[in-house]
């Protein structure tokens, strides 16, 4: 099969790997990236080390994503997203200029999946005719199941018979004329024979092979022709080179200022809604992808963005892989709207997007009783080069979205509360979320306690320093709305912020982690540390169960000091 894609099928140009317009190939198929390795090298070419965590590109001309550490589907639903991206560029620059396939080889285990039949069913929802899925397996009973199956979902379906010597080109070649997404069935026997296995094989024909290495240089530089005389020529190199508008960050600017004087102050959600609708004008490249549960919150796009808006319904074990495919194309910033539920299903393809320093958002919209409790927050924080914000206002959450949107060299989760907050203090002119974490409120005199939270849980920090207060307790409140950019500041910066003081952390979510902030011997507080509270229920962080755990821990100091 591999050897028929290369000789025949595939425009892609040795001369020049990365070619925007080159055809995408996925080698999903946990056979097929060692195939493509000896191929490559029979070819003259460098063949990769594979990773198949990594998902390694050798020269732009293939993108494995296989094979069995990573979940099934996976790879059909990066390459759903890879054929979206060509899409969205097409309508944006025309097809003068994106005019390219995605082709993807996958076994009976990828189709079989639940995210591969949600990748099969949303590429078919948004009728993807450059497609195509190459499909090998042994025996004909999987294959006719999962035919049926993609053509009950609107797919085009070939079958390429045993012996059948011109059933493949025919099949490819159907493929090249299909107005659907199509489905190629190959019996594992005939893909075999037409993959090759021994780079001997490529050496003893060097000349067609090198011939088909050239195959496509005459439409390479036909479109280079075309691409120097089109119209958006500046827009689309900056675009494929993930160069980001300059004009971005002046609107982020302007729209924090607005939200700061917007009374009575709007939730983290609906501000970053508001910031990500200002961008969708400033930046033509972003990109809204959409998925969740009916009833989940919502973020429609502008009427005159809807073009650009990908929308996966209850697709959510797929969404993950659609976003890999849009980043890992080019020329696009994905930005994703999700409930923070779904945050176990994107956690695979966040892991490959870090590693790869993918530039991919995620918005996760939390409900009112926090469902980072179950330990969510805990669990992506230890995804190395991983950012994760949770901003703790309306401001913050601007702040959060330009952080995330400028980033270019790795995936951002930003968790936004729902619940309408009152504005933090802070100072006019600083942004001090880029810097991880700061300082809220001083204490009135000598710190007893710092209260130290993230998210919408600051206000219950701020209410319980008031009480305090009262009391005659002096509690200085800090936030951290990203430990990643906070962990990276100067000693005496962070000793600023946290302070001497016993130190109690507040959270909906895990301890995990904590201990790094607050030290052994701190005090963590999170839903289910309320009095009465049953083993599993979480109704949100009482102020009254934090100033509880201060007296206690003031008292204890007042008595070890006396």
């Amino acid at each position: 099969m591999l050897r028929a894609l290369w000789a025949g099928v595939l425009k892609y140009d040795a001369a020049d790997p990365a070619w925007p317009d080159r055809d995408r190939l996925v080698l999903a198929d946990p056979a097929a990236p060692f195939a493509s390795a000896h191929m490559l090298t029979g070819l003259g070419h460098t063949a990769p080390a594979y990773d198949p965590l990594l998902a390694c590109d050798p020269g732009g001309m293939v993108t494995p994503v296989g094979p069995s550490r990573l979940p099934p589907g996976l790879g059909l639903g990066t390459a759903v997203g890879l054929a979206a991206a060509e899409r969205l560029l097409a309508a944006r620059f025309g097809r003068s200029l994106v005019d390219h396939r995605t082709w993807v080889l996958v076994g009976p285990d990828d189709l079989a999946s639940g995210p591969g039949q949600e990748a099969l069913d949303l590429a078919a929802r948004l009728h993807l005719s450059r497609l195509v899925v190459v499909l090998t397996a042994n025996g004909p009973a999987p294959m006719e199941r999962l035919a049926r199956q993609a053509q009950a979902t609107g797919w085009a379906v070939r079958h390429v018979r045993p012996g059948d010597a011109g059933a493949l080109p025919a099949a490819l070649s159907f493929a090249l004329r299909g107005r659907r997404p199509t489905l190629i069935l190959c019996p594992a026997d005939e893909a075999s024979s037409a993959a090759g296995a021994d780079p001997a094989d490529y050496e003893s024909d060097a000349a067609h092979w090198q011939a088909a290495d050239a195959r496509s240089a005459p439409a390479r530089r036909a479109w280079l022709r075309r691409l120097a005389q089109h119209p958006l020529r500046d827009e689309h190199d900056r675009a494929a080179g993930r160069r980001r508008s300059d004009d971005a960050h002046e609107v982020v600017g302007t729209l924090r200022k607005a939200i700061a004087a917007t009374t009575p102050a709007p939730s983290p959600a609906a501000a970053a809604r508001d910031v990500l609708d200002g961008l969708m004008t400033a930046t033509p490249e972003l990109v809204l992808v959409r998925g969740g549960r009916p009833g989940d919150a919502e973020w429609p796009p502008p009427e005159a963005h809807r073009g650009r808006a990908v929308d996966c319904g209850a697709c959510t074990a797929g969404l993950g892989a659609v976003l890999l495919g849009l980043a890992l194309h080019g020329g696009l910033v994905p930005v994703a709207q999700v409930s923070a539920e779904t945050c176990d299903s994107l956690r695979p393809a966040l892991r490959i997007a870090a590693r790869r320093q993918l530039p991919i958002t995620c918005f996760m919209t939390e409900d009112a009783h926090g469902t980072a409790s179950d330990g969510l927050l805990a669990s992506l924080r230890a995804v190395s080069n991983l950012l994760v914000l949770r901003p703790g206002d309306a401001v913050e959450a601007a702040e959060c979205c330009d952080i995330a949107l400028r980033r270019t060299d790795g995936p951002t989760a930003v968790f936004l509360g729902t619940d309408a907050v009152a504005a933090l203090p802070r100072p006019e002119a600083a942004q001090p979320v880029a810097r991880g974490g700061y300082l809220v409120e001083a204490a009135d005199g000598e710190p007893e306690a710092t209260l130290i939270a993230t998210g919408t849980d600051l206000a219950v920090a701020r209410a319980a320093q008031a009480e305090l207060a009262a009391e005659g307790i002096a509690v200085a409140v800090a936030a951290l709305p990203c430990w990643e950019l906070f962990a990276v500041q100067d000693d005496a910066y962070r000793q600023t912020v946290l302070g001497t003081a016993p130190r109690i952390g507040i959270e909906r979510g895990a301890r995990l982690g904590w201990e790094r902030w607050i030290g052994e011997d701190g005090a963590f507080i999170d839903p289910t540390a309320g009095p009465g509270t049953q083993p599993g229920q979480s109704f949100g962080i009482s102020c009254a169960t934090v100033i509880e755990t201060v007296r206690m821990r003031v008292m204890k100091a007042r008595c070890t000091r006396s």
